[in-house]
């Protein structure tokens, strides 16, 4: 089964330089579905 999370971008907990990116394309409001994999995290838009 999947673990998918909506979360807002500026809640993320991930490398700061992607979080960066997504917040100048989203901005820090925007929802973002998260997905632990068993490899690192998906972040579905």
């Amino acid at each position: 089964m999947r673990n998918i999370v909506k979360k807002k971008v500026g809640e993320l907990q991930i490398n700061p330089h992607i979080k960066e990116v997504l917040l100048q394309v989203l901005g820090p409001d925007e929802d973002v579905y998260v997905e632990n994999t068993g490899k690192g995290v998906r972040i579905i838009l």
